[in-house]
């Protein structure tokens, strides 16, 4: 790939609105003026004397060192992040706070269409901030008020509310004229089998907005006990959960008020918090709506701030939260944690909150004790020794698996001088010798970093649809409708993910989904809220690639992948049993005793079987 400086006329334009210190600054925290330039390590190779130079008047940087090169501020983002020259424009004019400009013609188009999307949406929040004004909004203005949202955060963050008649909104988008195909498309509203109907029905509506300002979606919240207790705006051209963070608008100019060295956001899980925060000043405040944090959301808000602190609900899930956002860093960032205890640069925090509280409630009975508790945040690394540390076990097993569940974090450690005292921590916990630990370490893959709950099993990221058999065969079952006969007589209790076993009963129910034949599932017997997660993973199963078999092999294809996967768990279900055994009779030895004949026949009989099942 090339770094030469961009010289059309959009890039130009951008490029002029930059301060290419700033934006080096972003990446290289280390950046030191010196007379009328800027020196630091180069962040593209290694080094210990500076040979990075950025002249600011001049908008150039050049690395004097191994890599003999150098550009100007865009080529540097395109450099760092290895995007393309498109997606370059995007990054620097988020950074410049400015709209890009489309210049050919079908680029004209699709933002012309963008732009009815967006007056969709802004129509659609006048609408619903309107109807919580009305006597059919009272319901939701005292909800809000037993959450203690002012009128002044009512009005500020646009909060709204959807009536239970859903053909209010209808016929008001309809009356300003748009059509039910764009009402559609912006997500308002779902195609069905009998038309047309809007998503959303007696519940509080939030407005999302991006990074620019830009209405593209909502948030609703269920005001008793409907389920779900949040729904989101579907996948659409403006929209898509996974890229979208709650608040960024708001949150980017208090960041960027912030000295370069102090810069921080606060990652929080829900919009309550968000809210709230920012009523009390913490307007650096962003939420991932809900717990199911993406690298996309990390990569946008890295962008702005190298210092993220997770400040999620006190419970199992806000933890699990808080290390998969640490994980979907590390994704995004493969070069490991720097000196700072970083990824990238990026020095990741999580705040531990007292038990029962979320930062909502904290921030409305003691603003004080929550600031303390953002202000005093541990570094990842200290947050998982010393939940490790603080954890009381039942066995020395128990304990081995809580001690390996923090070494997959620790190799992405690439600094010894964080390294070696966490692995001399861990060690004397544990009372192993720190040169075994080390072994282990080396043996881990540093690219799949586990995440760690509350107790100790570990489970990988779930940013990205991660294929295994269970997958891949109900992908094949929704891509061929010609195994459809075949793949109806699965049993449902097959499928042990809970989202492939609702999309497998729909499909079983519904012949039309996974066909591409309509836009949407359209089955009466599935609520608005289910299809929305059920075509979201219909799509992704549609777009994962599939071997391309012969029709008339295909029953024999799917009956044998069900066995294999039946196969490889019932061996997993017995690995676990040796293991298991396999600690008592350690144990046993350890002190003292020798093991009994029923151990040793369950030795026996688990060994057998699993011979058995490998010749199969």
């Amino acid at each position: 790939m090339s770094y030469l400086i961009m010289t059309n006329t959009e890039a130009q334009d951008i490029k002029s609105r930059l301060d290419i210190v700033e934006v080096v600054s972003r990446y290289v925290p280390d950046l030191q003026q010196s007379g009328a330039n800027w020196k630091a390590c180069c962040p593209f190779h290694a080094e210990k004397t500076p040979s990075f130079v950025v002249n600011s008047s001049k908008d150039l940087w050049y690395c004097y060192g191994a890599c003999a090169t150098g550009g100007d501020s865009l080529s540097f983002i395109q450099k760092m992040e290895s995007s393309s020259f498109d997606r370059t424009l995007d990054i620097a004019a988020e950074l410049a706070g400015v709209e890009r400009q489309r210049y050919s013609r079908a680029n004209q188009q699709t933002n012309e269409e963008h732009q009815r999307l967006l007056a969709i949406n802004e129509s659609a929040s006048i609408f619903f901030q309107n109807e919580l004004k009305t006597s059919n909004g009272i319901k939701a203005r005292e909800y809000l008020s037993t959450r203690g949202i002012s009128n002044e955060s009512i009005s500020s963050w646009e909060l709204g509310f959807a009536p239970r008649d859903r053909r209010q909104l209808l016929d008001n988008l309809r009356a300003k004229g748009f059509s039910e195909e764009e009402i559609v498309s912006a997500g308002v509203a779902g195609q069905y089998d009998n038309g047309i109907r809007v998503l959303f029905s007696n519940r509080v509506m939030f407005p999302t907005r991006d990074a620019k300002g830009r209405l593209i979606g909502f948030g609703a919240r269920a005001m008793g006990e409907e389920t779900p207790k949040y729904l989101n705006t579907p996948k659409t051209e403006l929209y898509e959960k996974r890229n979208t963070l709650y608040g960024l608008s708001r949150a980017i100019p208090r960041i960027r008020d912030q000295k370069l060295d102090k810069r921080k956001a606060i990652v929080v899980e829900g919009y309550m918090d968000v809210i709230a925060s920012h009523a009390v000043g913490l307007e650096e405040t962003v939420a991932s709506n809900g717990t199911a944090i993406t690298s996309e959301q990390m990569n946008q808000l890295t962008r702005y701030s190298q210092r993220i602190i997770f400040a999620l609900d006190a419970d199992e899930a806000g933890a699990k939260a808080a290390l998969r956002g640490v994980a979907s860093i590390m994704e995004s960032k493969p070069s490991g944690i720097s000196n700072t205890g970083s990824s990238e640069n990026i020095q990741m925090m999580i705040a531990t909150l007292p038990a029962g509280e979320d930062p909502d409630s904290l921030i409305k009975t003691n603003i004080q004790q929550y600031e303390q508790i953002i202000d005093t945040a541990k570094p990842v690394l200290d947050f998982l020794i010393d939940s490790v540390i603080d954890r009381r076990f039942n066995d020395s097993y128990e304990k081995k698996q809580a001690v390996e569940s923090v070494l997959p974090y620790l190799a992405w450690t690439n600094d010894e001088l964080l390294r070696t005292p966490a692995l001399r921590r861990l060690a004397r916990f544990a009372d192993i010798e720190p040169d075994i630990l080390r072994k282990r370490l080396g043996a881990i893959d540093a690219s799949t970093p586990k995440i760690v709950s509350g107790n100790t099993k570990t489970s990988q990221p779930t940013q990205q649809m991660q294929p295994d058999g269970e997958t891949e065969l109900l992908a094949l079952l929704l891509q061929r409708s010609f195994v459809r006969e075949t793949g109806i007589s699965i049993e449902e209790d097959f499928f042990e993910q809970a989202l492939n076993k609702a999309v497998f009963l729909a499909w079983k129910n519904n012949a039309d989904i996974g066909s591409g034949e309509s836009k949407g599932i359209g089955h009466s017997d599935i609520d608005a809220a289910s299809l929305v997660v059920i075509e979201d993973r219909v799509s992704e199963l549609n777009n994962l690639p599939c071997p391309e078999y012969d029709d008339k092999d295909l029953s024999k294809v799917v009956l044998g992948m069900k066995e294999e996967i039946l196969r490889r768990r019932e061996q997993a279900r017995l690995r676990t049993e040796v293991l298991d055994l396999a600690q008592t009779k350690f144990e046993n030895r350890q002190n003292g005793a020798d093991d009994s004949s029923d151990i040793n026949q369950q030795w026996d009989s688990i060994m057998e079987k699993i011979r058995m099942k490998s010749r199969k």
